[in-house]
């Protein structure tokens, strides 16, 4: 096995380390999921690997939630320091969710705040904040219905306090 096969078996390695990625363990874990999504998944790589070097280690309040209109997959991300970072993780998390639809959206980012999101049967959704869970609830269903959601119903709530 010479040299040449050493580097093809190293470079075979990083590959599958690179496709699926783990689930971000501290700071400098979530930067590497950050470059990793970037070189494989963002348009624009540059804007996308600025966006990674910024202080996005978990310990604030922000947060989002993320929403796959096609297989209703739906992740939220709470408690980062700025709201980049909670989009970005929140958008990651629905991916692996449905099974990397490409149509994550983000429905709602919030900070220090609750945060609801509401779909129907037919997956018609909407997702909002509030002060209280009870108003990020009624704020939610009252967009779910505003889109033509029939039945809606809240599937997630999160309240930071």
């Amino acid at each position: 096995m010479g040299w040449r096969n050493g580097l093809r078996l190293a470079n075979l390695v990083l590959l599958v380390i690179v496709a699926v990625p783990a689930e971000p363990r501290g700071a400098k874990a979530d930067i590497a999921t950050c470059r990793s999504y970037c070189y494989n998944s963002a348009i624009n790589q540059g804007a996308c690997l600025a966006q990674c070097e910024v202080d996005d280690t978990p310990g604030g309040s922000f947060g989002a939630i993320a929403v796959s209109q096609r297989t209703g997959a739906f992740a939220n991300s709470y408690a980062w320091r700025n709201r980049a970072a909670a989009e970005r993780y929140a958008l990651s998390l629905c991916e692996r969710k449905s099974g990397g639809s490409g149509d994550c959206v983000i429905g709602v980012w919030f900070n220090g705040v609750c945060a609801s999101l509401a779909m129907s049967p037919k997956r018609s959704g909407g997702a909002a904040w509030g002060e209280t869970a009870r108003s990020a609830d009624d704020a939610a269903l009252d967009k779910c219905s505003s889109v033509g959601g029939k039945n809606c119903a809240v599937v997630q709530t999160y309240c930071p306090r």
